[in-house]
């Protein structure tokens, strides 16, 4: 090979790699929304209060087999579907699908729901996990030792 060729083929094979890296590039799929563990389908499982004055946990009020159908589900673009069942004259019936938006802030661990009319609903997370979720509201004094308490739900990861 002459070196004219020579520097025609290492410009070619440049070329080439060039084209390759950014034939590459365009083929990643780009995520605006990173992967969160709120992700998928919770089902409720129960709950309890927790004192103000000492974090200890009173009143459990465990899910029943109704209430035990009712789901929340977290999806990408900050939308979420709720189902609630509750009992009506002994009988479990199935409460109105609630479509949601909701924001989470990880750092401060604060979860707001945000119904279609704009009303939010806001959650400390206190536990998440691949499997558990634990949401955390404020009550009022539900123990009557004059510090207000929290009212903490659990759900549990289906799907």
């Amino acid at each position: 090979l002459s070196l004219p060729q020579i520097f025609k083929f290492n410009i070619m094979k440049n070329f080439l790699f060039a084209v390759a890296a950014l034939l590459s590039l365009a083929a990643c799929k780009r995520d605006d929304e990173p992967v969160s563990p709120l992700l998928g389908t919770w089902r409720y499982t129960g709950g309890n209060f927790i004192s103000g004055a000492d974090g200890s946990s009173f009143n459990p009020h465990p899910a029943n087999s109704c209430d035990s159908q009712s789901t929340i589900e977290f999806k990408k673009g900050f939308y979420a579907v709720r189902q609630d069942f509750k009992m009506v004259s002994g009988t479990c019936t199935p409460e109105a699908v609630e479509n949601l938006r909701y924001t989470y802030n990880e750092a401060t661990k604060v979860l707001k729901l945000i119904a279609s009319d704009g009303t939010e609903e806001e959650y400390t997370v206190s536990l998440l996990d691949g499997s558990n979720l634990h949401l955390e509201t404020p009550i009022g004094d539900a123990n009557l030792d004059g510090v207000n308490d929290k009212d903490l739900d659990t759900y549990t990861k289906i799907k």
